[in-house]
């Protein structure tokens, strides 16, 4: 057995007996709702966004209805969580920008989705996962922690940019259940992979996987 086919045994295992439940990751999440996840998550933990989540896409169901809504109205409903200012401009900026391209359904064009106003590599591969099913590479700030904790990369400050990072982490989802495995490792690395407390220190298979020969067979 291979290194990455343990890696992902390994992350898929432990997601079964810690599967975090949030209202964006129902079986048939549209790519409007992960789009407001996603916007909805930056620099907030999941567990504060949940209330503000289901208002907001109760309200605004999708693209079309957010392009009408008053940023004023925007910033009043985003303020528990921070940041509204900044959220509301580009939520008004991203529905706009959907509505008039494509009459409010969003493409799944990995271009289109990262040059969308405040979007990027991350929330493209976010949403061409988790809506449209795709194999796609999903790395936040935790999981690049692992990536260098465990796989020997190293740090970068731009994670968005870090081509040799994407690759890698391109070629290890699995082909089946990428959304699940990405949800997954999203959740091990948040709750295991802590910055201070490097509690994955204690995973015999993260410890022996080699980066050099990960993809062998």
């Amino acid at each position: 057995m291979s290194d990455s086919v343990r890696f992902q045994r390994f992350i898929m295992d432990w997601g079964r007996n810690n599967y975090r439940e949030f209202p964006w990751r129902k079986p048939a999440v549209s790519p409007y709702e992960s789009i407001v996840a996603e916007m909805l998550l930056r620099r907030t933990r999941a567990e504060t966004v949940k209330k503000v989540y289901l208002h907001f896409t109760h309200q605004y169901p999708d693209f079309i209805s957010l392009s009408k809504a008053s940023v004023s109205d925007l910033k009043e409903l985003l303020n528990p969580i921070g940041f509204s200012n900044v959220r509301s401009n580009a939520f008004k900026e991203i529905a706009t920008t959907v509505t008039r391209d494509h009459n409010g359904a969003l493409p799944a064009d990995e271009t289109y989705i990262s040059n969308l106003p405040h979007c990027g590599r991350y929330t493209a591969n976010a949403v061409l996962c988790f809506s449209f099913g795709q194999k796609r590479a999903i790395i936040d700030a935790p999981i690049h922690r692992m990536m260098c904790r465990h796989l020997g990369f190293l740090p970068v400050t731009e994670i968005h940019k870090a081509d040799e990072l994407w690759d890698f982490m391109a070629r290890l989802v699995p082909e089946s259940y990428p959304r699940e495995f990405n949800y997954a490792l999203l959740d091990y690395c948040a709750i295991v992979c802590t910055p201070r407390v490097c509690k994955c220190s204690n995973s015999i298979v993260l410890n022996e996987i080699d980066r050099n020969t990960i993809f062998d067979e």
